[in-house]
């Protein structure tokens, strides 16, 4: 499936040492590009995984319209991403689906389980300290955020 088709109009790039190329989609708009870079395993911040949840919430509850000048786009999809999309994003989009989804994801695991499906990941993945770096998260600067169902 292309981007297109999954009506992608946005990105989150959650890796350091990526920067992605601007992009144009078939019909002329372009790929709004967003990054918060972490690193892959050891060496990251909690509030720097808080960041990457509540810019989620962002990105998929609003839409900001361009400017005259700006490159040509429309409101759609997110694609969050990192390099090779087993750890920095399949952690932060756990977090986030056991805090907005839990009533399906009630637990942080249960929400890493699903995703490793998704992937075809083993039990290597997410790396254990971006696994901690979670509970961290959920300790410390998202412990403010009660698991609440979204629309």
């Amino acid at each position: 499936m292309t981007l297109g088709e999954a009506g992608v109009t946005a990105s989150l790039n959650l890796a350091m040492n990526v920067f992605p190329c601007p992009l144009t989609l078939p019909d002329g708009s372009t790929l709004r590009r967003y990054q918060i870079g972490m690193l892959d395993g050891a060496g990251n911040m909690s509030p720097v995984l808080a960041a990457a949840v509540n810019l989620i919430d962002a990105l998929t509850e609003a839409y900001t319209e361009g400017k005259p000048h700006y490159p040509p786009h429309r409101k759609g999809n997110l694609l969050v991403h990192c390099r090779g999309g087993r750890s920095r994003s399949v952690t932060v989009l756990a977090l986030w689906l056991h805090l907005r989804r839990p009533e399906r994801f009630p637990h942080l695991e249960t929400a890493l389980d699903y995703l490793r499906g998704l992937r075809g990941l083993g039990g290597a993945h997410p790396l254990p300290p971006m696994i901690t770096l979670a509970h961290d998260a959920l300790a410390g600067p998202l412990a403010h955020t009660r698991p609440q169902a979204r629309p």
